[in-house]
């Protein structure tokens, strides 16, 4: 692969293991916007997943204009005490953060390894990333991207998008183009605008699999006309989209040809 290429995809890296927080707290399901007496008489009475709902309450800046996160600790805390596979995951994140309570890494890692003993996606994708990344632990990335493919396969998306990329530059597991277009697809699928990008790109070239100039210019497309929910998105992916989708709508040719 062009060594520019493998450049910006270690740099996204970083990206993508920094947003394990953000995205480990808007799980597929959104928080919810308020609290209603069932669910606060839920979780007083013991219910594990209604305590991790408020707590994904008070730590919900998308829809709650006064989130707290101490609170939100608090709440992750009843549920991870009684064994709570998402409450451990949560508070390892406010831990690992220090969101709501002191930073305090051999917590985090504590929590999360208790959750990732469980299967918990977010704990695989979380601690995978901190090994990778050598935060607050000492790095194996082998281990590391052995995680992140389990987080992977049981569809969280950024574990998908990063392991893709740590295919396409070799962190962790052999570099292998074949194995990140399909990682990466799997997130295009999903509407994912960096993902769609790098689909098209790899389609253009014909690297990781056969080249298809008409796919690259519907990938680009998708990316172009996607929304934004980062302010990053508006500064990089609409740009990169753009400028690519003018690239291959100028230069673009028929399938198989040079």
């Amino acid at each position: 692969m062009h060594a520019a290429f493998k450049c910006l995809m270690s740099l996204s890296l970083v990206w993508a293991a920094s947003l394990a927080c953000v995205m480990a707290h808007a799980a597929e399901d959104r928080a919810p916007a308020v609290i209603d007496a069932a669910l606060y008489r839920s979780a007083v009475s013991g219910t594990a997943s209604s305590q991790v709902a408020i707590g994904r309450f008070y730590n919900n800046m998308r829809d709650n204009p006064q989130p707290d996160p101490v609170l939100a600790a608090k709440w992750y805390k009843m549920a991870a005490d009684q064994g709570d596979a998402a409450g451990q995951s949560y508070l390892g994140g406010c831990y690992f953060f220090g969101d709501g309570v002191p930073q305090n890494y051999d917590m985090a890692f504590k929590l999360y390894r208790l959750a990732a003993d469980q299967g918990n996606a977010h704990a695989l994708f979380s601690l995978g990333g901190a090994l990778v990344e050598g935060r607050g632990v000492v790095a194996d990335p082998v281990e590391g991207a052995r995680l992140i493919r389990l987080a992977a396969e049981q569809g969280l998306e950024y574990a998908q998008f990063s392991l893709a990329q740590m295919y396409s530059i070799g962190q962790g597991v052999s570099s292998n183009d074949a194995e990140a277009f399909r990682w990466y697809l799997k997130v295009a699928d999903q509407g994912e605008t960096v993902s769609q990008i790098r689909v098209a790109n790899l389609l253009h070239g014909g690297i990781g699999t056969p080249r298809d100039s008409v796919a690259a210019l519907m990938w680009a497309e998708l990316a172009a006309m996607s929304g934004y929910d980062f302010v990053v998105k508006d500064r990089y992916r609409e740009p990169a989209a753009r400028q690519l989708l003018t690239h291959l709508s100028r230069h673009g040719y028929p399938n198989g040809e040079a």
